[in-house]
Formats: structure tokens, C-alpha cells, sequence
């Protein structure tokens, strides 16, 4: 497990707890979860996600879990947030909304990072991007 402080946003103190727990009671070295693990595991992977905006490859290497095993999870919170947008669109433009915020948060902690006059230039660009898709879902 990386080590986290319990002031970081990374991965939880709970999370981390448990399995460090189910650790020491076997020696196995991944999948097959149990259902209670598979849960917790899918529940921090959606607030490091669509929370905090990581990627997957980020909560691979936090969680110290198979990337394959991270974009699964994803994929099962993104199918079942479309089955919910069919029902309610306002939902779904409600998460799009939101997902881009993240991003254009993100995007803006990097623009007060980039030392060349390229990057800041690149950043700003994509912060414009997305400040354009915003635009038109609010139309």
C-alpha cells in the first residue's frame, strides 16, 4: 500500500486500514475479491475519480491495485451513472458539468506550476476548452 498521511485527500485512512487487515489474514496477491472488499475498493475508486479527478493510473499506483482492476471499476460507475441519465437527463448534464469543473480545477493548479511561457500557454488553451464546453451545456 503506498503510504498516506491522514491529512492527504489520497486514499483513505479506512480503505487502507482494511487492507492492511485482509493482508495479514492471507498472503494473496490480488483478485479474487470478496464482496465486502470489492465494494470499499469501488467506492474509493469513485471519490479518487470523479472526487478528485485522478486517473486511473493514479489510483492504480495509490491504491497499489491492478490498473485493469481501477478501469473496471470506472467503467461500472460510468454504466451505471447511463442508466440513471436516461431517466434524468438534468443528471446528466449536471455530472458532465461537474466532471468538466474538476478538470478546469486541475488545469488551473498545473497553469501555477508551468515554468515556460509554452506550457502556460498549452494550459491556458485547454482551460478555454473547457470553459467553451461549459458554455454550451449551459445552452
Amino acid at each position: 500500500m503506498a503510504q498516506v498521511s491522514k491529512d492527504s485527500l489520497d486514499v483513505s485512512s479506512e480503505f487502507i486500514e482494511s487492507s492492511k487487515l485482509s493482508k495479514t489474514k492471507s498472503k494473496k496477491k490480488g483478485g479474487p475479491y470478496s464482496k465486502s472488499e470489492t465494494i470499499k475498493r469501488q467506492n474509493e475508486v469513485y471519490r479518487l475519480h470523479f472526487e478528485y479527478g485522478y486517473s486511473a493510473r493514479k489510483i492504480s499506483e495509490l491504491m497499489n491495485i491492478n490498473r485493469n482492476t481501477i478501469n473496471g471499476d470506472i467503467e461500472n460507475w460510468f454504466s451505471k451513472t447511463a442508466n440513471v441519465s436516461l431517466i434524468d437527463p438534468e443528471l446528466s448534464v449536471l455530472s458532465g458539468l461537474y466532471r468538466f469543473d474538476i478538470q478546469r480545477s486541475r488545469l488551473r493548479e498545473s497553469l501555477d506550476k508551468a515554468e515556460s511561457f509554452q506550457q502556460r500557454h498549452a494550459i491556458e488553451k485547454m482551460i478555454f476548452d473547457i470553459d467553451s464546453k461549459i458554455i454550451s451545456y449551459v445552452i
